[in-house]
């Protein structure tokens, strides 16, 4: 989980600087993945474009997105900008021109699973050590955990999971 996360932001950050194209959006599809007490939704979108004379499918909106509620901002926002044969602005990876994404950058609450991966590692040495070999370093730990948790918080009342903004719409060609 927390290399993943990790992998994953890494690649958001890479994706900035990639080339961009004029993507044209062939379907956008509003899918209910809810489970008996949640409300989740997630938007699957499916796109072409073109490099250098070649086309290429593409069907991410941004690596971290993986959906939400339906009530939500960040869902009702994406909804708002991706429509069926509208143009946006893709990145595509100039090494291999299939890898797409609609919206690249770093979203603060993408790190949350890497702070709980963090944080159970935290947890998981804190224990042994405090009541093992060395009580002193355990209680650092523990402290540790305690400030890990605080920032866990933090990113989740603060943090924003708005792809919306990083969708930037293109004129007609």
């Amino acid at each position: 989980m927390t290399t993943r996360s990790g992998c994953l932001i890494w690649s958001c950050l890479r994706a900035s600087r990639w080339p961009t194209a004029t993507a044209r959006l062939l379907s956008v599809d509003d899918q209910d993945v809810s489970g008996p007490e949640d409300t989740n939704h997630r938007i699957r979108v499916c796109y072409d474009y073109e490099v250098d004379g070649e086309c290429h499918e593409g069907n991410v909106i941004h690596p971290c997105y993986a959906g939400g509620s339906r009530f939500g901002t960040a869902h009702s926002e994406l909804l708002t900008v991706l429509h069926p044969g509208r143009h946006v602005r893709v990145r595509y990876n100039p090494d291999q021109p299939d890898q797409s994404m609609l919206s690249a950058g770093f979203h603060l609450r993408s790190v949350v699973p890497l702070l709980l991966g963090l944080e159970l590692l935290l947890f998981s040495t804190a224990i042994p050590t405090r009541f093992g070999w060395s009580p002193a370093l355990g209680t650092s730990l523990f402290l540790l955990c305690g400030c890990n948790l605080a920032l866990i918080l933090l990113v989740l009342l603060i943090g924003s999971e708005r792809f919306a903004s990083g969708i930037v719409p293109m004129p007609s060609r």
